[in-house]
């Protein structure tokens, strides 16, 4: 549950934490979504690269007898890269990533997090708190599920789910506050998610 307290604007959420959310955090990282398309960018190439290259050897073992076996471990190559750049791209899917993570023992449980004026304190569903200065929690990162702080060097350090404010109507005051605690340095949010 959440509720604005006093004049300071602080606001208590208290949740328990649902694979999604994890996924969430993890897509909407911007760094991070830059470098999964790259990714799969390369993997794209290489398996056009493989198509052609295969093309390519049938053609030319048809054509001459006795051809090099330079063909043949060319195309083996490009087809070991397409999937090993596939294997890259399922281990590091957001959702099983996620799915490794939320097997964790820390994160079973209600997890609180108490956003004030000097930073975020989170404590775990096993009692350990961590406090994270505004000083450290430098963006905002918005998605339709969550608002996710993030550090200097642009990685997710706490997420808020928008779900564990009791009252959706908190939802801009909240945006507001953590944009004023961050600087105002929003990174850029899902086009669906500001009302």
């Amino acid at each position: 549950m959440a509720a604005a307290r006093g004049s300071s604007a602080c606001y208590s959420l208290e949740y328990e934490i649902e694979p999604g959310d994890i996924t969430d955090m993890l897509a909407g990282n911007p760094e991070r979504s830059g470098r999964r398309e790259s990714q799969l960018a390369v993997m794209i190439i290489l398996s056009l690269a493989a198509v052609v290259a295969s093309a390519l050897a049938i053609r030319h073992l048809k054509s001459a007898a006795g051809a090099g076996d330079w063909v043949l471990i060319g195309v083996a190559g490009f087809w070991f890269g397409v999937i090993q750049q596939g294997q890259v791209l399922w281990q590091t899917s957001p959702r099983r990533i996620a799915r490794r993570a939320f097997q964790k023992p820390w994160l079973q449980g209600n997890v609180r997090e108490q956003v004030e004026t000097g930073g975020i304190r989170s404590i775990a569903a096993n009692g350990i708190e961590t406090f994270f200065p505004w000083t450290f929690l430098v963006k905002v990162h918005e998605t339709a599920r969550a608002f996710h702080l993030l550090s200097q060097d642009g990685r997710p350090q706490v997420s808020l789910p928008k779900r564990a404010l009791e009252n959706p109507a908190l939802i801009p005051k909240l945006r507001e506050f953590l944009d004023h605690a961050t600087g105002g340095q929003t990174a850029m949010a899902d086009p669906d998610t500001r009302a």
